[in-house]
């Protein structure tokens, strides 16, 4: 090292102090309560001492480490050392540096200004060994600062801690680490990064785009201050092997992006959540399109705003772990704007546990298309009911374990849009009594629905002209699920009527059909078959046939309603349900039977008791005597076969028989029959009982007695007919 008075510039007492100390291998530190001119040094000596040690490493064996000294004019160390020999450490902690500090371009094995005061700081493309260390970093200008580290490659850990936090006057701050190379973990704990908007259009408040950082990424609250940033925040293409650590982080920029991270990469997990003393806050949007996580990302407690637009964006992102949306132990997850992870693969579970989620007329949470590997969790917290003002879209999507949706949701029209979705294990559904929507399940396919026995939907859906809609309704159409849940209903359905039901399933889940068509007036529109179908099916294999088969009856009570059947085939079809039920309940067929059975048999004893003498209703079949003789001698006159007189009289010893009167018939009334064994003679075709021959209705009966009789036994023949058919489930229409 020169000496005082010869190159080297050491003209006064501090330089000489700083020039014996560093080479005696010492750290040279200064008081603050030294007066200044004592601990004062120019820059231009620095720099000197700085190239020295580039031809005499005995200048500074140690480094050049300096405490607490004032240092005029700007000091720039452009391009000082080598990668193949960089310089010493450099340590200016808690100096004062009266102009800007530029090391661009430079080498060194260390860089620290902790605690130091600059004009401006300027290292793009600096390369240290082992690290860079400028916590508490301050600066005297008003004007816009940036810190330009782009490029920067280190070794170890890089530390600019409370960045931008010790002058009050400062208009922005803004931090470059964009391309930058870092062997350690990068620490950013409670900077206030300010971007204007005077400042360019691609200018960012933290920039790391590109960047390739070996341990961590903190950007969380130091002891004194949390980590704020307005302005946009980038990591765009950055790779991060090990965690992104944001707890009580706060990123605003309500005209763009708060905190862009589209195509990151991050080894292990990512913490978007709330601190002990901070909850996370972002106003803007937070994007993570195409990124990937090799662990999972945590957003417990945290709030993102940015209404009617986007407020999380992970369109094909890809998290190893779990998604964790949900609430944590002092603060609950909140969410204006819309959740949007469309593409999204999922190593874990989503998890929403007592969050609120607020879309508006946007989706709350889109999931369209997306894959996860474990559960969809939208359901209570601890201490807070799950909400969501807007759709949840699962179009498509593709869940492993089960989905859980248990709690409120409100939207104008559609609550939840999961059509095509495809649900590995159950589908669990509890909705509160205020939610109010739409439900759309086409094509969705699920292993197991646990919806509370169909009443867990939430409210019947409403439409009081000329209101919109209330309550839930259903578009079913094409979903397919495996079984029903076992689980009991929590409560009995208040419309249901006080008697006897073989099976309680049937009426619960006719009523939750009934959600598709809510209006008096159904047209062909709101005719969908399959969802009847699929029910019937599932009950079937579940072994509620009886369930299985009332399902089946109301698919043709619906049909009708809807207007697929013409007037003349609904009134038939109305019959046809209601002594029958379409072919499904033969016990209904049996009933229908006896029922008209015995109505016949009352009849047949009504007619009986009418009988009398002289007015015969139910007489014998007889034929009349001159039939009888006619059949015998057609053309011999009868005759009697002793004379009688004075009909019969003698002439001379031949005797003349007249012939007898005309024998007239007469009905004789019929009283040694059945009346049940004639009435079911009369109903039951080729069944030979032999009743039916012994009485008929007589010449005298009144006409209406005739032809009831002719009528009774033609829809007594029709009725055993279908019954037979239904006993025999040929009218069934089965699904295999």
């Amino acid at each position: 090292m020169a000496e005082p008075g010869q190159a080297g510039s050491v003209t006064d007492g501090a330089e000489q102090r700083v020039a014996r100390s560093l080479r005696e291998g010492f750290t040279v530190t200064f008081n603050a309560s030294e007066p200044a001119a004592e601990k004062t040094v120019t820059a231009a000596f620095l720099r000197n001492l700085l190239l020295g040690c580039v031809t005499d490493p005995s200048i500074a064996p140690v480094g050049v480490a300096i405490v607490g000294a004032t240092i005029t004019g700007n000091l720039s160390c452009v391009a000082f050392g080598s990668t193949a020999a960089p310089l010493p450490a450099l340590d200016l902690s808690k100096c004062e540096l009266a102009g800007k500090l530029d090391l661009t371009d430079s080498c060194f094995s260390s860089v620290t200004l902790t605690g130091c005061s600059m004009h401006g700081l300027k290292a793009t493309w600096l390369n240290v060994d082992n690290g860079l260390r400028a916590d508490d970093l301050s600066f005297t200008s008003s004007d816009s600062i940036v810190v330009d580290l782009q490029g920067l490659v280190a070794g170890g850990d890089v530390t600019i801690k409370n960045l931008g936090r010790s002058a009050p006057n400062l208009a922005t701050c803004r931090l470059q680490l964009h391309h930058s190379r870092i062997g350690g973990s990068l620490f950013c704990d409670g900077a206030k990064l300010v971007k204007q908007f005077s400042d360019k259009i691609e200018d960012a408040a933290l920039d790391l785009n590109g960047a390739r950082i070996a341990g961590n990424v903190s950007l969380t609250e130091s002891d004194h201050h949390r980590f704020e940033s307005t302005g946009e925040t980038r990591l765009l293409g950055a790779a991060i092997d090990g965690q992104l650590l944001c707890a009580g982080a706060f990123f605003r920029n309500t005209d763009g992006d708060a905190l862009s991270m589209d195509r990151a990469a991050i080894g292990r997990s990512a913490f978007l959540d709330a601190s002990k003393r901070y909850r996370f806050e972002a106003e803007g949007v937070v994007r993570l399109v195409g990124a990937t996580i090799g662990g999972q990302l945590s957003c417990e407690g945290a709030s993102f705003r940015n209404p009617k637009k986007d407020a999380l964006l992970m369109l094909r992102a890809c998290v190893g772990g779990s998604v964790l949306l949900r609430a944590s132990e002092k603060y609950r997850f909140e969410a204006q704007g819309t959740i949007d992870l469309m593409g999204a693969k999922i190593g874990g579970r989503l998890s929403c546990l007592g969050a609120r989620l607020e879309g508006a007329h946007a989706a709350a949470l889109v999931l369209t298309g997306a894959e996860v590997a474990d559960k969809v969790l939208l359901i209570e917290g601890k201490t807070d009911q799950f909400h969501a003002d807007g759709p949840i879209r699962l179009q498509g999507a593709r869940i492993g374990s089960s989905l859980e949706c248990v709690g409120k949701f409100l939207s104008a029209r559609e609550i939840f849009d999961f059509d095509n979705l495809s649900v590995g294990h159950s589908f669990k559904v509890r909705l509160d009594e205020e939610s109010g929507g739409e439900v759309w399940l086409r094509g969705a396919h699920v292993g197991e629905l646990d919806d509370d026995g169909g009443q867990g939907w939430g409210p019947r859906p409403l439409l009081p002209p000329p209101g919109p809609l209330s309550g839930v309704s259903l578009r079913l159409d094409g979903f397919v699920y495996d079984r029903l849940s076992s689980s009991a209903p929590s409560e009995p359905v208040a419309a249901e009527p006080p008697r006897r039901v073989p099976n309680e399933i049937w009426p619960r889940r006719i009523q939750w059909l009934g959600r598709q068509v809510f209006t008096l007036a159904p047209r062909r529109d709101d005719y969908f078959p399959q969802p009847h179908e699929q029910l019937a099916k599932v009950l079937r294999l579940m072994g509620h046939d009886y369930a299985a088969r009332r399902v089946a009856c109301h698919k043709s009570e619906h049909e009708t309603a809807c207007g697929m059947v013409s007037w003349p085939m609904s009134l038939l079809m109305w019959f046809y349900r209601r002594f029958f039920g379409a072919g499904y309940l033969p016990m209904r067929a049996l009933a229908t039977v006896l029922a008209f059975w015995l109505l016949g048999t009352g009849l047949i004893c009504l007619a009986r008791s009418m009988n009398d003498v002289d007015s015969v209703v139910l007489a014998r079949s007889i034929a009349p005597v001159e039939l009888v003789r006619w059949l015998g001698i057609p053309d011999m006159a009868p005759k009697s076969p002793t004379v009688e007189e004075p009909r019969d009289r003698k002439s001379g010893e031949r005797t003349i028989y007249a012939p007898h009167d005309k024998v007239q018939a007469r009905a004789l009334p019929c009283a040694e029959i059945k009346a049940p064994l004639y009435a079911l003679d009369l109903m039951v075709p080729f069944v030979g009982l032999h009743t039916a021959d012994k009485c008929d209705m007589s010449e005298g009966a009144a006409w209406w007695w005739v032809y009831g009789k002719a009528i009774y036994e033609i829809i007594g023949w029709v009725i055993v007919a279908v019954a037979a058919l239904t006993w025999a489930g040929v009218l069934r229409k089965d699904t295999a």
